[in-house]
């Protein structure tokens, strides 16, 4: 008999909702994302006057909005819609330049991957968005050489769409939020957001193709440290590995696994281990 991780998903899961408040986006991207390749998920695009929270009975699904604002409601709300474990925020490819130093300070906790960073450590991407379940997207993230809007810096086309793929194969995501730019839309920003899409709807192709839903096949080794022991956790299926903390579980790379089997605790553990 399949377990509940290993049944087949049914065809009417494989879909991926995307709401658009302005019809002219509405229009393009629509034309955009019918000129690329299919992937095997249904990717509907409608045109809503507002943006509400999804409900539950939507949560099976993969829902993308694109608005040019979304306000704090919609954000408290997009958050409290989440499951009940404990919160993770990650932030990635934040400029210093231009986030406010307050904002920046209350980010620390929350393990942010600068843009710097996000290149330096490109196999942090993985374990990083791994557990997300919603994701604000910045119009301001990709560079203006790219998109034909925003800052001069920013990630490259290439770099984004690796993150999306990544937050695809997330397999508790459920909306993904991108930030419209408040001025008019460029051909290259319509292009960008559309092979986004793709890359998007293709990691979460692959999530549900995937068997690998709890942690039951876990194998379980203890490392010390002076002042703490630290549980690290590996799927035998997927290979994939965790740190444990209580009732929840920290995801690393196989670079964090081989420091704490060291005896080098990374920065990034370390400050979720005592968040």
């Amino acid at each position: 008999m399949m377990s509940q991780s290993e049944k087949k998903i049914p065809d009417s899961a494989k879909k991926v909702r995307v709401l658009v408040t302005d019809e002219v986006l509405c229009d393009v991207l629509r034309a955009a994302i019918e000129g690329l390749s299919q992937v095997g998920v249904n990717v509907d695009i409608s045109l809503v006057n507002e943006l509400n929270s999804i409900s539950p009975e939507e949560s099976n699904h993969l829902t993308v909005a694109f608005s040019k604002f979304f306000g704090p409601d919609y954000v408290h709300d997009m958050i409290v819609a989440a499951s009940p474990r404990r919160a993770e925020l990650p932030t990635l490819g934040y400029q210093r330049h231009l986030i406010p130093g307050d904002l920046l300070a209350a980010l620390y906790h929350l393990c942010p991957l600068s843009l710097g960073g996000l290149r330096d450590q490109s196999e942090l991407i993985e374990p990083v968005t791994r557990q997300v379940e919603s994701v604000l997207w910045s119009c301001d993230a990709i560079r203006r050489s790219d998109t034909g809007v925003g800052p001069v810096t920013g990630m490259t086309i290439e770099e984004a769409c690796q993150v999306a793929r990544s937050l695809g194969e997330s397999r508790y995501l459920r909306q993904v939020c991108f930030e419209v730019p408040h001025s008019e839309y460029t051909p290259q920003w319509v292009d960008c957001c559309a092979v986004l899409l793709w890359y998007l709807t293709e990691g979460y192709n692959l999530r549900l193709q995937s068997t690998e839903q709890d942690f039951s096949d876990m194998q379980e080794i203890i490392v010390t440290f002076s002042d703490m022991d630290v549980a690290l956790v590996r799927s035998e299926k997927s290979g994939k590995l965790w740190v444990k903390n209580d009732d929840d579980y920290i995801p690393i790379h196989d670079t964090e696994y081989i420091q704490i089997t060291e005896g080098k605790l990374p920065l990034r553990v370390e400050r979720l281990l005592y968040a």
